[in-house]
């Protein structure tokens, strides 16, 4: 298990980027699932990364089939990384005049959002039932 810093919980808690920057810490640039896409040193005090704002996270439940076909049918024109043990994928453009709006509907594909949306309401239903 590795250790996650504040900033790093509080990206993914909040859904947004996080950029640090302090003079006398590491600084960092945290993606919206936590991960640290580039940090400084005391040796290297700058740091950039070019970080796609408009990427989309999804949920693999009924969709990690469609991956491979995503992948074959645009290529280098996008990035699908996967989040295995959170069972997440993000699809990011690689390419500005690709829609991801598109893709999406291209591909049936449920955002991450509607699908947890699905899934309280199921989970109400459920315990209403009892």
């Amino acid at each position: 298990m590795r250790a996650v810093s504040p900033l790093q919980a509080y990206a993914c808690l909040h859904d947004f980027v996080v950029v640090s920057a302090v003079q006398s810490h590491t600084g960092k640039i945290i993606d919206r699932s936590g991960k640290v896409l580039t940090t400084t040193s005391r040796w290297g005090r700058l740091a950039s990364v070019t970080v796609d704002l408009d990427q989309r996270w999804f949920h693999t439940d009924g969709q990690a089939e469609k991956l491979l076909a995503v992948q074959t049918r645009y290529g280098n024109r996008l990035l699908v990384e996967t989040r295995g043990e959170e069972h997440l994928f993000v699809i990011s453009r690689l390419d500005p005049a690709l829609s991801l709006d598109m893709v999406i509907e291209e591909f049936s594909l449920v955002e991450l959002g509607d699908y947890l949306g699905r899934c309280t309401t199921a989970q109400e239903n459920g315990r209403r039932v009892r």
